[in-house]
């Protein structure tokens, strides 16, 4: 399992990408992609559960990769999120 950190918040130099894009990036993995509060752990892959698990978060979301593709889903969310 990986953990990668990615800035959410906008600001002047980056804009916030929409749910959709991110969740069209994550079903392209067969690993699971989630990402925990202190109140639960929420499928990147699942619209509902990502936006209830996103506004929980502030301006950094950290996102978990764990299953055989991790490396490649790393790559393809860091391109995703400017990183």
């Amino acid at each position: 399992m990986m953990a990668r950190q990615y800035q959410i918040q906008a600001d002047d130099r980056f804009t916030s990408l929409p749910i959709s894009a991110v969740i069209q990036t994550a079903n392209r993995f067969g690993c699971d992609i989630y990402i925990k509060s202190r109140y639960g752990r929420y499928n990147v892959k699942d619209y509902g559960e990502l936006q209830k698990g996103i506004q929980l978060q502030r301006k950094t979301l950290i996102v978990y990769f764990d299953g055989a593709d991790e490396k490649e889903a790393d790559k393809r969310f860091r391109i995703l999120f400017g990183a």
